[in-house]
């Protein structure tokens, strides 16, 4: 007969027998199921997953782009308004000096017997004392070149007013000849002249004060008739004629292109509201 101690080294022997057993083939089958049976999956996106990022990029830019021209020609607008009150402010100012006569600045003149137009009038009487040295229109529409005589202005800020040539400007051309074409402009927003009328005793405009910036292939009020019509404040009507007195017939008429840079359309900037002359 086996004794107990036998019995228990038995079972112990036959206890270690199946636990080696039974890690050899644990082993095994994780051998057997290891990276070498199961390939793996290559990483990054496949074609359609790079289609379809594609596809949305192509549609949000569809959407924003429009949406960022919008939001840029607004702000080009609204910097073109706040210029026209800044104009303005300057010529209520000329006005106001004494030794000017206390009017405001004609919108046709010479400049050293040169003829020049009406956009290039207001720079030459709103900012002349700082870009020439000399000083607004003390005699009709002859600006005073003079340097000794006593100084009037300037009336804006030219550092920040944007001021140029409209011979330089990109795309502009200038309308027939005569006239000076090197003569300083007030730039708007645009980066086009801004122009500028003045009524005359009988409180009417003339387009032709700026023939030169007038194209009539280009802009809608490059003729008499449609200039007229254009101003045309359908609600104030003169009691003695019948007829309609043009927009601010007592002070002057302040015109920007606007986006299109064409003078006359709906786009246009002005210190009035052509859409609101209508009758």
């Amino acid at each position: 007969m086996k004794s107990k101690t036998d019995k228990r080294f038995a079972l112990r022997l036959a206890a270690s027998s199946s636990l080696s057993t039974s890690s050899e083939l644990s082993v095994e089958d994780l051998r057997a199921e290891g990276p070498s049976s199961r390939p793996l999956r290559a990483k990054g996106f496949t074609l359609v997953e790079l289609l379809v990022v594609i596809s949305i990029i192509i549609l949000l830019a569809g959407i924003l782009v429009p949406s960022l021209d919008y939001a840029r020609t607004f702000a080009k607008s609204t910097s073109s308004k706040a210029l026209i009150h800044t104009l303005s402010a300057g010529l209520d100012m000329y006005k106001i000096e004494t030794k000017l006569g206390k009017v405001y600045p004609p919108s046709t003149g010479t400049l050293n017997t040169v003829a020049v137009d009406g956009a290039q009038t207001l720079v030459l009487a709103l900012a002349g004392q700082d870009l020439l040295g000399t000083k607004g229109f003390p005699n009709g529409n002859v600006y005073d070149s003079n340097t000794s005589d006593p100084s009037f202005g300037p009336f804006i800020d030219i550092s920040k007013t944007t001021i140029s040539s409209p011979n330089t400007l990109k795309n502009f051309s200038w309308n027939g000849s005569g006239g000076n074409p090197s003569a300083p402009v007030v730039v708007d927003a645009f980066n086009w002249p801004v122009l500028y009328f003045e009524p005359n005793a009988s409180g009417s405009y003339v387009e032709s004060d700026n023939t030169h910036f007038l194209t009539p292939s280009r802009d809608p009020i490059a003729d008499s008739g449609k200039f007229a019509a254009y101003i045309q404040d359908y609600r104030v009507a003169n009691l003695t004629g019948g007829t309609y007195k043009p927009y601010n017939s007592d002070s002057y008429i302040l015109i920007s292109a606007g986006p299109d840079k064409k003078y006359g359309t709906a786009d246009d900037v002005d210190n009035f509201d052509p859409s609101a002359q209508l009758p």
